[in-house]
């Protein structure tokens, strides 16, 4: 079956029980069985293997002898290359985790935010006077948000999907009353006099690009993305207050910093915008894991890497952005408390 898999794996572990009985001539059989597989195996038994048997039938697994006498190991060998891309307000930040070298060498890009780039290419159609026709999905809003009202406000015109109008808010009644124009995909196609502009927060095809200009391999094992989600809040209600609804519901579920990071299927119905983070990563990369991370919380697992930082009682980290000040009290992953003040006004 594991030879059969479309995307074959890269290491293969085989937990127990591996026998019946542990007798040597079962190990002889196991060892047959498993010696089609190319790529590194690691063995685990479970109550009904025998140690001393185990260890005699598989002598070019030096792994299993590392703490006689029993199978214990930890395997640190395997290269590893994670692409984390942390969408923010004024930068998108990028680093290309790669295990084989020191941390302070990998590949490391600062560049305009996805909001910070359509904010861009609404203001330069305001300037020229054109309309704008926004398609694509969901993405972070602030500076474009502004830009489009500053096109509008100029007396400009704004079309925009569904999926893209969500932008703005997440009623769509609420976005028509501003003054953008709701039409559909394929209404949107059809306008001729306006600056088409695609919104998504994730485009890994230039990430790639990116890569490859500078003789960087583009290819990686997962994908760990981050973004700091409202949610989508019901008609009437705060974004600012569901969101503080959220990090309560998270921490009152599973106190530790690590319950923020979700696989795919355990994110939220409501954070689409996390869930479409996720979706286009998806689109644009069907065959790599994906794990996403809250931008706060990503950033204080990533102080406590810090030695000194770490080895404290507790810490109190501090994550200031562009729009969000976000704080923790903790004692190693576990939050004694918590802040946030949504602001671009604090500078120290």
């Amino acid at each position: 079956h594991i030879l059969a898999l479309k995307q074959q794996p890269d290491v293969v572990v085989a937990t127990g029980d591996l026998t019946d009985f542990g007798r040597p001539d079962e190990y002889a059989h196991l060892r047959e069985l498993l010696s089609p597989l190319a790529m590194p195996l690691y063995l685990i038994p479970g109550n009904h293997d025998h140690r001393e048997n185990m260890i005699n039938a598989f002598p070019d697994h030096p792994y299993l002898t590392q703490f006689l006498p029993f199978i214990q190991y930890a395997v640190e060998h395997l290269p590893m290359r994670i692409l984390a891309i942390d969408m923010g307000t004024g930068t998108q930040d990028i680093l290309l985790f790669d295990s084989s070298g020191p941390i302070e060498n990998c590949v490391k890009m600062v560049l305009p935010s996805a909001t910070k780039i359509a904010e861009a290419r609404i203001r330069r159609a305001t300037a020229a006077g054109r309309a704008v026709a926004l398609s694509g999905v969901i993405q972070g809003g602030g500076p474009c948000h502004w830009a489009l009202e500053d096109h509008l406000r100029a007396g400009g015109t704004a079309y925009a999907t569904p999926a893209a109008a969500q932008t703005f808010d997440d009623d769509l009644e609420q976005v028509a009353r501003i003054g953008i124009r709701i039409v559909s995909d394929d209404e949107a196609r059809s306008i001729r006099d306006a600056d088409h502009i695609e919104l998504k927060d994730l485009d890994l095809p230039a990430i790639r690009t990116a890569l490859a200009a500078f003789d960087v391999s583009p290819e990686f094992d997962g994908l760990a993305l981050a973004c700091l989600d409202h949610g989508a809040a019901p008609p009437g209600y705060s974004d600012r207050l569901f969101r503080f609804d959220h990090l309560r519901r998270v921490v009152g579920e599973r106190n530790d910093l690590r319950a923020f990071a979700m696989l795919p299927d355990e994110i939220p119905e409501y954070l689409t915008r996390a869930r479409t983070m996720v979706a286009t990563a998806r689109m644009q990369d069907p065959q790599t894991p994906i794990v996403f991370l809250d931008t706060g919380p990503a950033a204080a697992l990533g102080a406590l890497q810090d030695p000194r930082v770490g080895e404290a009682t507790t810490q109190l980290v501090l994550n200031l952005g562009n729009m969000h000040a976000l704080a923790f009290h903790l004692q190693g992953t576990h939050i004694i408390s918590l802040y946030e003040h949504h602001t671009g006004e604090m500078s120290r």
